[in-house]
C-alpha cells in the first residue's frame, strides 16, 4: 500500500483546472485501458501499486475541490 502524504500548496484557478482536467483524462484513459506507458509509470509509481480507479479519482477530485 502506498505511504500517505500530506501536502499543502496554494494553486491558482488555471492550475486547479489543469489538475482536474488531468485527473479526468487519467480516469477516461483508465476506463478505456489506454494509459500511455510513461503515464502509467507515473500513476503506478513504476508498478508499485495499481492506478486509481474511476471511483477513487472521483473521490480525490471531491477532496481537492471541497477541502474540509
Amino acid at each position: 500500500m502506498p505511504r500517505l502524504h500530506s501536502t499543502s500548496i496554494q494553486i491558482n484557478p488555471v492550475e486547479m483546472a489543469a489538475i482536474l482536467a488531468g485527473l479526468r483524462l487519467l480516469q477516461n484513459a483508465g476506463l478505456e485501458n489506454t494509459l500511455p506507458p510513461g503515464i502509467e509509470e507515473i500513476a503506478t509509481d513504476c508498478g508499485e501499486f495499481n492506478p486509481l480507479d474511476e471511483d477513487e479519482i472521483d473521490g480525490l477530485i471531491q477532496r481537492i475541490t471541497r477541502p474540509d
